[in-house]
């Protein structure tokens, strides 16, 4: 049975020919392969998930590169545990939803 790790590293960017090379280089800076990888109209979502708090903080900070470009929809680090606080690098979601309307 699938457990959702207890570290959950969020990566979203729009599909285009310009990041057609995305994937492989968040792999690379990750140093670690996702467990999930999905596309959705035109949106690709990766996740890496650790049961190690420091290891995903490591991964997140690796990818916080991709913050600042406008491909980039959503970078951030979630955990199932109640007492840890979110890390959102970036988060352009509510933009998705506006521009779909």
């Amino acid at each position: 049975m699938f457990q959702i790790p207890t570290y959950d590293i969020v990566f979203w960017y729009y599909l285009k020919p310009e990041t057609e090379k995305y994937k492989d280089r968040a792999v690379i800076l990750a140093e670690a392969f996702p467990y999930e990888t999905t596309e959705y109209e035109g949106v690709q979502d990766i996740h890496w998930g650790t049961e190690n708090e420091s290891e995903a903080i490591a991964i997140v900070e690796r990818l916080k590169v991709f913050a600042t470009d406008p491909n980039v929809l959503v970078l951030l680090l979630k955990s199932t545990r109640s007492d840890f606080e979110p890390m959102t690098y970036k988060d352009d979601r509510q933009y998705l939803k506006q521009k779909n309307r």
